[in-house]
């Protein structure tokens, strides 16, 4: 019976002449983690006259006709589709090659943002301004902080993270300082990580209290220490130092107090790492188990710090028999961007035992330094068009919020 639905519906698709659909390898993320490349910004000619604007796509004429086609459907199905059918046309905006097609449509989504109800087209809608840079979204992508929806918050505040919406600074901070701490949340977790992206320094005695309160979850404890690193707030240095060097503390905070020291550059504190490194390599094997993250975050800081000694030890810690020691010395290893690093990563990617660590190593390989040790050859650009590939079977795609520390 599902195939005969699905064969209809197609039919019917096809009848329409065209549809938009989800392509079946995409999909958006809110951490979530890895952040995207910023634009590149032109830059001026010896003779300093201003850079030649980038020459926009080649368009073949198929191409535009099938665009227009799409353009057409995309504004219907926004008009008079179901709330799933609006939203997966809102993503495929992103199908559009015509440059001025695209904008035109995500002009018009943007516009009808303040009067939307529908939780998925809020989210698709932030997603796209947010992955299309229209900084002049900001305004209207602030006001759904205050949304109901805890979904639509946290695509909310990591849009603003991506637009560099600085300006929005005063109603985080006023939303942070209204949020319960005693609670996990991955809406707290992204203010801090945008105001913390924004080099916010003036959090630092809220950030203290909070961190100091038996109330404040673990996770949020963690997440306030990294962020007064990414922050920049040097003030905060000798408060982190307290922790990290405090044996009576818990390894994690510690760990995360030793990177945000990293994180601000904190040099003065390189003494006191190679201090911990050096009492931890005295330790016998059972004990020094205990301490391999400990001891791998503060070797990446010594890294991060620019210490000529930290690197070869990193290194070392790659080739241990332990895969979860590797796997975390590779995961630790992929915001450094050091070019020493791809050799031994493309032989962890090819050879090493665990899947796990050699997964890793081809994912840091190709986000950091755009290596891909199993790509051949690139495919060729192909003519998009839905009457190809219809997308019928989108129930299981949908669009993740997530966050990215």
């Amino acid at each position: 019976m599902k195939i005969c639905k699905q064969a209809i519906s197609l039919l019917l698709l096809l009848n329409a002449s065209f549809m938009f659909a989800q392509e079946k390898d995409t999909k958006e993320t809110a951490e979530k983690t890895e952040t995207p490349s910023a634009v590149e910004e032109t830059t001026a000619t010896k003779t300093d006259k201003p850079a030649k604007k980038e020459a926009d796509p080649v368009i073949s004429d198929k191409q535009r006709e099938n665009d227009i086609k799409g353009a057409a459907y995309i504004r219907k199905t926004l008009k008079f589709g179901t709330q799933k059918d609006r939203s997966i046309a809102i993503r495929n905006i992103n199908r559009i090659r015509t440059p001025e097609l695209k904008n035109e449509l995500i002009d018009e989504v943007l516009k009808s943002l303040t009067d939307e109800n529908n939780t998925s087209v809020i989210i698709h809608t932030i997603n796209i301004a947010s992955k299309m840079k229209r900084k002049e979204a900001a305004k209207v992508i602030a006001s759904h902080l205050s949304n109901p929806e805890n979904d639509v918050k946290v695509a909310a505040v990591y849009a603003l993270k991506e637009l560099e919406a600085k300006d929005t600074t005063p109603t985080l901070i006023k939303e942070l300082k209204d949020q319960d701490f005693s609670e996990n949340s991955n809406y707290v977790e992204g203010l801090l990580v945008t105001l913390g992206s924004f080099e916010e320094k003036s959090l630092l005695d809220f950030a203290k209290k909070k961190i100091e309160e038996p109330e404040t979850t673990a996770f949020h404890r963690l997440r306030l220490i990294l962020f007064l690193g990414d922050s920049k707030t040097t003030a905060a240095a000798p408060f982190l130092k307290e922790i990290f060097t405090n044996e009576d503390e818990d390894l994690s905070s510690r760990s995360y107090a030793v990177s945000a020291l990293a994180r601000m550059d904190e040099k003065s504190a390189i003494a006191d790492i190679n201090k911990e490194i050096e009492k931890i390599d005295g330790f016998p094997f059972k004990k020094k188990q205990k301490f391999y993250n400990f001891y791998i975050y503060c070797i990446t800081s010594l890294v991060r710090l620019g210490d000529a000694k930290a690197y070869p030890r990193l290194e070392e810690s790659l080739k241990s028999d332990n895969a979860g020691v590797r796997l975390q010395a590779i995961q630790l290893m992929k915001d450094l961007k050091d070019k020493r690093s791809i050799d031994i990563l493309t032989y962890k990617a090819e050879y090493d035992p665990n899947p796990r660590v050699r997964n890793e190593a081809k994912k840091v390989l190709k986000e950091q330094f755009d290596v891909d040790p199993d790509k051949d050859s690139e495919e060729d650009e192909k003519e998009d068009s839905i009457t190809d590939d219809p997308g019928i079977e989108d129930d299981e795609a949908t669009d993740d919020v997530s966050v990215e520390e």
